[in-house]
């Protein structure tokens, strides 16, 4: 990756290599650290990560099974009053 910030001496703009820098690398190395920590079911991050993701579908599960139930609650309740009222 390259930028160019001002030079200050002769106020041209002058291109800087970052991709081989220090701090680049670092974050390119904490970052692969981070994916790898996520990943791992035996780390303690990646473990609460998939305990939330199969707590959320858990969750998701039940509420669409309560939509759907309402719902059917709903339909057979609009077909009892029609039998009642013919």
């Amino acid at each position: 990756m390259l930028i160019s910030p001002p030079d200050r001496v002769a106020g041209r703009w002058t291109p800087i290599e970052l991709s081989g820098s220090e701090p680049v690398q670092k974050a390119k190395q904490a970052a692969q650290r981070a994916r790898v920590a996520v990943t791992d079911p035996e780390n303690p991050v990646g473990k609460a990560i998939q305990d939330g993701v199969a707590a959320a579908k858990r969750r998701r599960e039940e509420l669409e099974a309560a939509a759907r139930s309402k719902i059917q609650s709903a339909t057979n309740g609009e077909e009892n009053k029609k039998g009642v009222a013919e």
